[in-house]
């Protein structure tokens, strides 16, 4: 049986993120700044306080259909099901870059110490740093979704008769077995 997603090493991000936030499939929505803006007045706390609230909304959404497809891929690993977890992994990535970039404007706030914690569990959940370049970040985020696959369909044969260490040939045994 694989291991919960939130244990592999792969998701480091995700489980730091997970204390905080977590992810999933649709393209990240953009961080809310419209009173800041409206008001011409610079980052405030209540500010910095809603943009934590509704980082960690939408990050945890994104995190949870990340995990469901990755853990789909482990189980039925085929093309597709890369495909959709590599998807998933990408959208959640470019939703923490976003917001970790987006939260640097509050950086000099004396903030309550929940909200300060947040702040620095999201730049910290940076797992995979990825391009703001779209095309080269799902090209990553492919990459990383095949790593997962090879290692599931790994197998490792023994030696058999005639090579180093071999006397008959018993039959190769995948990750469960081994």
């Amino acid at each position: 049986m694989p291991a919960h997603p939130l244990t592999r090493p792969l998701r480091t991000a995700v489980s730091l993120a997970a204390a905080l936030i977590l992810a999933g499939t649709t393209p990240p929505r953009a961080a809310s700044t419209a009173p800041q803006a409206a008001s011409g007045k610079g980052p405030t706390v209540a500010g910095a306080g809603s943009f934590i609230e509704e980082a960690e909304a939408r990050l945890q959404e994104l995190a949870i259909k990340s995990d469901r497809a990755d853990w789909v891929q482990q189980n039925f690993i085929t093309e597709d099901t890369e495909k959709i977890a590599s998807d998933a992994k990408e959208a959640l990535i470019a939703a923490v870059t976003d917001y970790a970039l987006k939260a640097r404007r509050f950086e000099g706030l004396r903030l309550p110490a929940d909200v300060a914690r947040k702040f620095e569990l999201l730049k910290l959940s940076i797992e995979l740093p990825a391009p703001n370049n779209p095309k080269e970040r799902g090209e990553l985020t492919d990459i990383s979704a095949w790593l997962e696959s090879a290692y599931g369909k790994g197998k490792y044969c023994p030696p058999g008769p005639g090579e180093p260490g071999g006397t008959a040939r018993p039959a190769c045994l995948d990750i469960n077995d081994i």
